[in-house]
């Protein structure tokens, strides 16, 4: 019979809480979860999920496994019940 080996979760999610927070790592996976489109970061504090927010999800279409990638986020626009985010990468190789 074979052996036993520890499955573990993604570890935490980021929840970013003011204009101006930020996360950075490496796309470890990508994939559609119960609320939509996650991506999983290795970052220098351990593996981390994004948060599965529409507008950031629409952005994170673009990015691909291997990826270096950091998100900002910008706070909430007047009037609109949603964060805005802004996202940079390096291409992975």
């Amino acid at each position: 019979m074979p052996e036993f080996e520890e499955v573990v979760g993604s570890g935490s999610i980021w929840k970013p809480k003011k204009a101006g927070d930020n996360v950075q790592g490496t796309v470890l996976k990508k994939e559609n979860r119960k609320y939509g489109l996650t991506l999983d970061l290795q970052t220098a504090e351990g593996i981390i999920a994004t948060p599965a927010h529409v507008v950031l999800q629409s952005i994170l279409d673009n990015v691909e496994v291997g990826d270096t990638i950091r998100i900002k986020y910008l706070g909430k626009k007047k009037g609109k019940r949603y964060g805005q985010y802004k996202v940079e990468r390096k291409r992975g190789k």
